[in-house]
This record gives C-alpha cells, sequence and structure tokens, in this order.
C-alpha cells in the first residue's frame, strides 16, 4: 500500500495538466506488463492507442515554459508519480496472474 501513498502525496503539487496526462500513463503500462506476465494478445487499435497515451505524456513531460523554478517545483514529483505508477502496474499484473493461474 505504501505505492498508492506516493501516487497520491505527489498528486497535490502537480499541475493538474500534467496529472491527467500522468493518470493515463496507466494504460500502455497496464498492457505491456499484460502481455509480459500474464501472455495477453491485445487488438492492434489497442496498440496503437497505447502508444499514442505513452507518445502524448512524454509530449506533456516536456515543459514548454522559460521558467525553471516552476519546472523544478514538480519534475520531481511527477517522476515520482511515474514509479509509483509503475509499482501499481506491476502489482496489478502479478495479482491478476496469480488469480488466472
Amino acid at each position: 500500500m505504501l505505492y498508492a501513498f506516493f501516487l497520491f502525496w505527489p498528486a497535490n503539487m502537480i499541475p493538474i495538466w500534467l496529472l491527467v496526462s500522468l493518470l493515463q500513463f496507466f494504460i500502455p503500462l497496464n498492457m505491456l506488463f499484460r502481455s509480459c506476465c500474464i501472455g495477453l494478445k491485445h487488438f492492434t487499435t489497442h496498440v496503437i492507442a497505447g502508444f499514442i497515451i505513452l507518445v502524448a505524456v512524454i509530449l506533456n513531460m516536456v515543459d514548454m515554459t522559460d521558467s525553471k523554478e516552476d519546472k523544478d517545483k514538480y519534475m520531481h514529483y511527477a517522476l515520482l508519480f511515474l514509479l509509483c505508477s509503475l509499482f501499481d502496474v506491476v502489482s496489478h499484473a502479478l495479482k491478476e496472474s496469480i488469480v488466472r493461474s
């Protein structure tokens, strides 16, 4: 449950436009880990949609402002959020693989 704490802690510091984008990062990660751990196959349309979401998150992480101070305020929290999202996806994939077996 520690990953859940670290998911919600950065959510208070990240701007809402970045938070919405980072929350969508769960979708391509979940697809990737389900393919690797459980062996699920995804439709081509879903893979393309996951790739578009991944590109959108990466582009949204690129700060377009010139203010380094604003970027320093939330970029570390955004990376912490992504790391905890990874832990969340791994946890869900492992639980599902145990239940399916």
